[in-house]
């Protein structure tokens, strides 16, 4: 027990950050000792964030917050302050339509394990050389998959990767009230074209034929040939959204149905997120 411990002082006592606050507060070898869960806790804590320095997915056990070491009236203790990298990317390269200007707050993240496998296989599509599948992130209302595609897309703005994140229902209101104005092809090829594409709420809209597959469809099977990375959320799994696809005004169309299908699992694997709703 004497060794592990010595070898967890001599872990904690390599941190230059922990050393040079153990000396500006004169803190004796004694103090290090009865506090030492405190000092092991931030040398952690340290080495995640200089691993990160905000270009990966958050995995902290506050989310997106960074600890610091406090003395005060000779007691040690941890104080916590928000990420000091966060939304330190280029704006260029993150482009939110149909989204009100909220991100919602971290407290959506306290079901950690389950958000943590999430943000790995983020930040393995991140950083991956070779190309690679997004996610369709499914799951009930208000467990935070809008809050994780964000957070994402801002990880890859970062990156200097090109993102362009769409509210999927109103962008499907959008996209009927300006049929044949001037703008329209424009918006639909830059969904089709972006290097990134987040279509948020898939399953949230009114559905039509037209909007199944003509704009869908095409964006899907252009995004498809182009190996273009595609992600998408739904409170819907894909058997539930194949329903919804099918039950258009005039129509019950299985084969076009299944080609959308088709094309969101060639280009996404399906996940699904658990969780309480913290709305």
């Amino acid at each position: 027990m004497e060794d592990a411990l010595k070898k967890v002082i001599t872990e904690v006592m390599s941190d230059r950050e922990i050393v040079a606050f153990c000396e500006k507060n004169q803190i004796s070898e004694k103090e290090i000792l009865s506090n030492i869960s405190f000092f092991y806790q931030q040398k952690q804590a340290n080495d995640t964030c200089r691993a990160c320095l905000g270009k990966k997915p958050c995995v902290m056990d506050v989310f997106e917050m960074q600890s610091q070491l406090e003395y005060h009236h000779g007691n040690i203790n941890l104080r916590y302050h928000r990420c000091t990298y966060l939304n330190s990317f280029d704006k260029d390269y993150l482009d939110i339509l149909f989204l009100p200007d909220v991100i919602p707050s971290g407290k959506l993240f306290k079901d950690k394990e389950e958000r943590n496998q999430i943000n790995n296989k983020i930040s393995q599509i991140i950083h991956a050389v070779s190309p690679q599948k997004g996610i369709y992130l499914h799951g009930a209302f208000g467990t935070g998959k809008t809050y994780i595609m964000l957070k994402m897309a801002e990880a890859f703005a970062k990156t200097k990767q090109k993102v362009v994140f769409a509210y999927y229902p109103d962008l499907v209101r959008h996209i009927k009230s300006s049929i044949g104005n001037e703008g329209y092809e424009e918006l639909v090829f830059k969904l089709k074209t972006a290097p990134i594409l987040i279509l948020d709420d898939i399953g949230g809209e009114m559905n039509s034929s037209f909007i199944r597959d003509e704009i869908l469809g095409s964006i899907l099977q252009y995004r498809m040939m182009g190996n273009l990375l595609t992600f998408m959320t739904s409170n819907l799994n894909l058997d539930q959204l194949r329903n919804h696809l099918l039950e258009t005004k005039y129509e019950e169309d299985e084969l076009r149905s299944d080609r959308i299908l088709e094309r969101i699992t060639y280009l996404m694997e399906p996940i699904y997120l658990q969780g309480k709703n913290y709305r």
